[in-house]
């Protein structure tokens, strides 16, 4: 009995590692488009909803179940999810993969920071310590940028404004995430996610469909690796594993982008930036560890409070 529950475990901690693989390839996907930032969002989303409209249609009774606060709380929160891809994708059109994907690992710093000022969440000494060595992280790969060009730097704030819409999105959508179900729930996101794009995309004056056969691969390859797959693995091994487990992936994802871009891309990365790489990631680990010691030692609420459970379930839904 113990080794058949030891070779589940093994099993699903696999799954893990190639979900962890998948979204990181979201970062390598966009970097290898020639579309505009906006495009490449409009198609990810818009692909990745139609796929996944079958499974919502079979709880669509449940629409009518909906208060106006989770309908308020899902609209708000693919208003964030939009954002979060304007913002995320535009910041590797003007910095490395290395860099975008290790601002976008400050998401749970971020969201307690939004949890302290929005509904009065404190955080203990230790995850403020923690929260201090992220952010140092941070500023150490942004001055690195800085030196490179004005370009890379821009790319960085683009970078850092995806993940503080990131972490909107996880805390709209926090309180309705334990009232609709996965699929109804992703649905209505992905789609009014789609729907922004679809704006910023007209607002540029984008074109729609002049694509090389390249880029169309790759439109695909964004939904159904890096947001379908990556997505359906996370929610499996979220199953049979801790969510502590689960959310320390977001240690993973920029690792294993910084691995493909220098295996795919040619794409080096410069000592000062892997040192403030180092910071940043020991602090989101330290602050994620620090959090699941502190749920485990409290009485669970099953409140949706933003604990290790919500980043777990939204993470991959961000990728980067």
């Amino acid at each position: 009995m113990l080794k058949k529950f030891s070779n589940q475990r093994f099993q699903y901690s696999a799954l893990l590692v190639v979900a962890v693989i998948a979204v990181s390839f979201s970062s390598i996907f966009i970097k290898m488009s020639t579309a505009p930032a906006s495009v490449i969002g409009f198609y990810r989303m818009l692909i990745a909803s139609l796929l996944i409209i079958p499974f919502a249609w079979r709880e669509r009774t449940l629409w009518s179940k909906l208060s106006w606060v989770d309908l308020v709380s899902i609209g708000c929160a693919g208003v964030f999810l939009g954002f979060h891809f304007v913002f995320w994708i535009l910041s590797l059109k003007y910095t490395s993969v290395s860099s975008s994907t290790l601002i976008v690992a400050l998401q749970p710093v971020l969201v307690a920071c939004g949890a302290f000022f929005l509904f009065g969440e404190r955080l203990n000494r230790w995850q403020q310590c923690a929260c201090f060595i992220a952010l140092c992280g941070t500023s150490l790969v942004g001055y690195n940028d800085l030196q490179l060009s004005q370009n890379a730097f821009l790319g960085d704030i683009y970078a850092f404004l995806g993940t503080i819409f990131a972490a909107l999105y996880m805390l709209a959508g926090q309180k309705a995430r334990t009232n609709v179900s996965v699929w109804t729930y992703n649905v209505s996101v992905f789609s009014i996610a789609t729907l922004l794009l679809a704006l910023d995309t007209l607002i540029h004056r984008s074109p729609w469909f002049n694509y090389s056969f390249n880029n169309w691969i790759l439109f695909l390859l964004l939904a159904l690796v890096s947001t379908l797959l990556g997505h359906a693995l996370f929610n499996l091994v979220l199953k049979k594993l801790p969510a502590s487990a689960v959310s320390m992936t977001i240690l993973g994802e920029p690792l294993g982008a910084i691995l493909l871009a220098w295996l795919l891309l040619n794409q080096w990365i410069h000592w000062q930036e892997a040192m403030g790489g180092i910071l940043l990631l020991t602090g989101v680990y330290l602050f994620l560890r620090k959090t699941s010691l502190l749920k485990d030692t409290l009485p669970s609420t099953n409140s949706g409070d933003g604990g290790l459970d919500n980043i777990a379930n939204h993470h991959m839904e961000t990728d980067g």
